[in-house]
Formats: structure tokens, sequence, C-alpha cells
């Protein structure tokens, strides 16, 4: 490797490298601020004045996989503010605008998971048990499921070309429709596990916590 390609290499490993050239600050920010209101505040509001407080349990720490659905093709197609969510959350972003929101919501989504986590540990008196349920949380909701579900919707999106013009409202109505489906499949199996394994994971927990002499 020529010193050129290290430097290069090198230069991309934090965020100092990153820009916001070609960014259209307004019109990312008026996305970030839109998702912000309406699926951070607005949405779990709603649940918690209507005490849905198990439904929010599974939604906020999937922020991160909501936000990566509706960034498909930059967001809805419209005149007035083009490419809304293209750089809401892309773990792969170049840009520095990209960087800091994508960041934020994955904050928020890691926020999501403790409180599930502490939600449970207050409801069932047991760390092991609340505890448990990251363990299958943060890989299905949070490391793994962003990338596959991107894949996804550009196939289909790509299958729906013949039918409908890429750059029209009902594509990417309907691809964001089919993330939200392979979301929605991604947080049952999570419920599944959680429910027949979580309570095996609590037991070694505490089996653990006996050895170490520590109350889990």
């Amino acid at each position: 490797m020529s010193y050129e390609e290290e430097k290069d290499i090198e230069s991309k490993r934090t965020l100092f490298s990153l820009d916001n050239n070609d960014v259209d600050l307004l019109v990312a920010t008026s996305g970030f601020i839109i998702y912000i209101a309406i699926f951070v505040i607005l949405i779990p509001y709603l649940l918690i004045k209507n005490s849905m407080y198990n439904l929010l349990a599974v939604y906020f720490p999937n922020l991160d996989i909501l936000a990566t659905v509706l960034g498909y093709m930059g967001g809805p197609p419209n005149r007035l503010l083009n490419d809304l969510w293209l750089y809401l959350y892309n773990p792969a972003n170049e840009k520095l605008f990209g960087f800091f929101s994508t960041n934020i919501i994955n904050y928020l989504a890691l926020l999501g998971l403790t409180f599930t986590v502490a939600y449970t540990t207050y409801k069932t008196k047991s760390i092991s048990k609340g505890w448990s349920r990251a363990f299958f949380m943060i890989i299905l909701t949070y490391l793994i499921p962003g990338h596959f579900i991107v894949k996804a919707q550009d196939t289909i999106g790509n299958m729906l070309k013949s039918r409908f013009d890429k750059n029209t409202m009902p594509h990417y109505l309907i691809v964001v429709l089919f993330g939200l489906i392979i979301s929605g499949g991604i947080i049952g199996l999570e419920d599944v596990l959680i429910e027949h394994i979580s309570p095996k994971i609590a037991y070694i927990i505490k089996l653990i916590g006996k050895e170490l002499l520590i109350e889990l």
C-alpha cells in the first residue's frame, strides 16, 4: 500500500475528514426536525398519554430502523424538499450532517433500549429479567437489521421500476410499506425470542450472579 493510500484511509477514520459539500442544509435540517417532531416526540407522547407503555418499549428502540426505512431514495419525492431524508440515517454516510443525524438517532434508540431494560427490571423486580431482553434487542433492533433492510428495499424498488416510475410517490410508498413490514417481522421475531429464550438467559445470568455473589 502506498503512502498516499495509507494517508487517505487514515484520514477517513474520524469525523474530521467529513464535510457538508453538496448538502442542502436547509432541506436536511427540515427533514431531521420533521422526523424528530413526529416520530420521536408526537408518537411517543400519544403512546404515553394512552398508557401504552409496552408498545412504547418496543417502538422507541427501533427509531433507527424506522429512519432507515423512511430514508429510501432520500425520502418522498417532491419539488419543494428534494432529498428530505437523504442524510437522516445512513451508517455509511460521508457527510458531517449525516454523521451527527445518524448518531443522534442511534443515541435515542439506545435510550429507548435502556428504558425497556429499566422498565422490565422495575416491573419484575429482577435485574436478570430486565437485562436478558437486551441480549436480543441490541442485535435485532440495533446492530444487524439496517443494511439488510436497505438491500431489501433496493431489490423491491428495482422490481417495481417496470410498473411505477422510481421518482413517484406510489413507488416510494410501496417500498417504504415493504420496509415497514420487514421491520415488523424483525420486531415480531425479537418478541418471540424474548418470550421463549429470555427466561433461560435470565436464569443463566442469575447463576453467574450467584457465583460472583451478586444479586441479579
